[in-house]
């Protein structure tokens, strides 16, 4: 089954640009907010919003400006 987003994808969830931080077959997880934190594993903490497969259709890609 081809996935209709992958990791790292920046798209358009409820009015924000967003990141893709998970992708399985059942659902998503959406990064709305991210924040520095040097107390932790990565150096960030963030907001991950779970989306299933059926609101998929909410998500839209990000367009690039940049030339391809």
């Amino acid at each position: 089954m081809k996935l209709p987003f992958k990791k790292g994808d920046h798209v358009q969830y409820e009015g924000k640009t967003c990141l893709i931080t998970f992708v399985c077959p059942d659902y998503i997880s959406v990064c709305t907010q991210q924040w520095p934190d040097e107390n932790t594993l990565h150096g960030y903490k963030q907001v991950n919003v779970v989306v299933h497969r059926t609101y998929w259709d909410t998500i839209k890609p990000q367009t690039s400006n940049e030339a391809n």
